[in-house]
């Protein structure tokens, strides 16, 4: 479930709803484990979310070094975190991901 990561990841409902692109609502309906009456739009952000996890379990053998990654820092991202870019480019942090694995 999308928000036990967030909670992993240590993001409050508001920034869960950031990375999604929902409204508070959506994001608690998806609290219980539903979709129904939520926007294609943030499915797709909820699979790129979930290959972004994927890309930090894969890459980190410890995960909560990859939980905590995700709020750090990242020269790779102009000093910014992964989070501050996930909230408008998804694709970019799985991207970087993939790129580290291979």
């Amino acid at each position: 479930m999308i928000c036990v990561l967030f909670d992993k990841w240590g993001l409050t409902e508001q920034e869960g709803c950031e990375i999604l692109g929902c409204t508070l609502g959506e994001y608690q309906v998806l609290k219980t484990g539903e979709d129904e009456g939520v926007e294609a739009k943030v499915k797709e952000r909820i699979t790129e979310v979930s290959r972004i996890n994927k890309g930090l379990r894969l890459l980190f053998k410890d995960p909560k070094r990859g939980e905590a990654w995700v709020k750090k820092p990242n020269k790779a991202f102009e000093g910014r975190s992964a989070f501050e870019i996930m909230k408008s480019d998804l694709v970019r942090v799985r991207k970087y991901l993939e790129a580290e694995l291979w």
